[in-house]
C-alpha cells in the first residue's frame, strides 16, 4: 500500500518522492517485494549520489554495504540514517 501511495504521489506531483521517504520505504520493499529490492536500493543510491552535496566514494561504499544488509539486518537502517545525516 505504501509503495502504491508513493507511486501515486510521484504521478500527481510529477516529482519523485523525497530521498528520506524513499529510504523509509526500502525495508517495506525488502519485506513485501524482495524481487524489486535491488532495483529500489540502486535507484535510491543513485539519487543520493546525484542529489547529495557531500557524496564521497567512501560514503557511497558504506551506504551500498548497508543497503545490502538491510533486507536481513534491521539495524542497517540506523547505519544508513547515520551516514546521510
Amino acid at each position: 500500500m505504501a509503495v502504491a501511495l508513493a507511486k501515486d504521489l510521484t504521478r500527481r506531483t510529477e516529482r519523485p518522492i523525497s530521498l528520506d521517504a524513499a529510504l523509509s520505504l526500502l525495508p517495506l520493499v525488502a519485506a513485501r517485494q524482495p524481487h524489486d529490492y535491488d532495483r529500489w536500493a540502486c535507484r535510491w543510491l543513485a539519487r543520493w549520489l546525484s542529489e547529495s552535496g557531500s557524496a564521497t566514494i567512501d560514503t557511497a561504499a558504506e551506504l551500498a554495504g548497508a543497503l545490502v544488509d538491510l533486507p536481513t539486518e534491521p539495524r542497517a537502517m540506523d547505519s544508513l540514517l547515520g551516514l546521510i545525516r
